[in-house]
């Protein structure tokens, strides 16, 4: 099992770095399987506020997505962003890692590091991480990690930074834009826990180590009195909805700091490829989450979105026969759970055109040889299809 995880984490990167990102063009029917609304009782509010944006209302919608993989690319929250923002206005991006995550992509971040090191929580349990997963910590003082706009004529204006970080002095970092640096005198609240530190810079700013005894978590990037959409991949390669039991408590504060209008909960696929899958805690875990949210959240619509269609890419056999072995058990408990917690529910699979649609998918290059990633062009066709759901369920046309 390992091994297959491992695989399936270098496919992803070849497949970020060989896919294309030429326009997808007119050539499948673009029929989504629409979102089911099991009750969620923020549903109307979410509708409302959307259709509040779009006939020019001053204010910002947040969508936040927990994910794998398919998130952690960011070609298809990318391209719901993409949309969202052209529908509704440019609001920002919302959370980006503390630096560059190897294998892993933002459409709209680069980083660029020097003596900084980057640890993860799908492959280290010991550490005190904060939501998302990831630590900074600089290898030496004047290790410093630049962060600009892969687009930067999208925003010539000011940028609102949240930078969660743990620190055991006042100035353990600085802030430096091209107007010099800035001051953070009274930033920090708090010594040795995690706290949010909160300015004000135009793109690009650099951040430097002026002590090594300093972590850096999560970023929020927000435009400055703008009004839109802001769509956040919270995402790592490989990981299941079980890597938050490694964060710490402490992460649902940072959440609630989103004031997510919707959070997606895109997993479900590595768990599908587990020979030994207890179901039970899987449903419990599922489960706590919601509540979780909820709790952080109380204004948040919840989406839980099945995972895309794959299958065992060396297997014979009938379509059944090919299905990872924990697939159905596991797509089934995301449905009843979306029933039985009455939250919001989209089939990524059934909007691939059901059961073994990825083999069609990889013949139009719309899905990788290994039968379980989708290529830039698929996860942009798979946004399309989502935004168009999303437009018709809250009741705005899509152009």
């Amino acid at each position: 099992m390992k091994a297959l995880r491992n695989s399936l984490l270098i496919a992803a990167t070849l497949l970020i770095a060989a896919c294309s990102a030429d326009d997808l063009g007119d050539y499948r029917q673009e029929i989504g399987p629409g979102i089911t609304d099991f009750g969620d009782r923020n549903a109307n509010q979410l509708k409302a506020k959307m259709r509040n944006i779009a006939q020019g209302g001053n204010q910002v919608v947040a969508i936040t997505q927990f994910g794998d993989s398919h998130a952690a690319a960011d070609f298809f929250t990318g391209g719901l962003r993409d949309s969202l923002q052209e529908k509704l206005g440019n609001a920002g991006i919302g959370w980006v890692t503390p630096m560059d995550v190897r294998g892993q992509r933002n459409a709209e971040m680069t980083w660029r590091s020097s003596q900084w090191n980057l640890a993860s929580s799908r492959t280290v349990s010991d550490l005190d991480f904060p939501m998302g997963g990831y630590i900074a910590t600089p290898a030496r003082i004047g290790g410093s990690i630049d962060v600009t706009l892969t687009n930067p004529e999208k925003s010539q204006g000011l940028w609102n930074v949240r930078m969660v970080l743990k620190a055991r002095h006042h100035d353990a970092i600085s802030i430096t834009n091209d107007r010099g640096q800035l001051n953070l005198t009274n930033a920090l609240s708090g010594m040795g826990r995690w706290q949010t530190m909160s300015f004000r810079t135009p793109m690009p700013f650099r951040v430097t180590a002026e002590d090594t005894n300093v972590e850096l978590g999560g970023m929020w990037l927000q435009q400055n009195n703008q009004p839109g959409a802001i769509v956040s991949s919270i995402a790592t390669n490989g990981a299941q909805l079980s890597i938050w039991n490694r964060w710490s408590p402490e992460w649902y504060t940072e959440l609630s700091a989103t004031n997510s209008d919707l959070v997606i909960l895109e997993y479900g696929t590595n768990e599908a490829f587990n020979d030994v899958f207890d179901a039970d805690a899987y449903r419990r875990n599922l489960v706590d989450s919601i509540r979780n949210i909820r709790m952080r959240l109380p204004n948040a619509a919840i989406l839980l979105l099945s995972p895309p269609d794959a299958l065992l890419r060396n297997a014979s056999g009938s379509c059944q026969d090919r299905t990872p072995p924990s697939y159905e058990i596991v797509k089934q408990t995301q449905y009843a759970i979306a029933r039985s917690e009455r939250v919001l529910y989209w089939d990524w699979q059934q909007a691939m055109g059901g059961p073994c649609s990825i083999e069609k998918w990889e013949s139009e290059e719309l899905a990788g040889r290994d039968k379980v990633h989708l290529t830039s062009q698929g996860y942009k066709l798979s946004a399309r299809l989502f935004y168009r759901d999303l437009m018709s369920f809250v009741g705005l046309p899509q152009k």
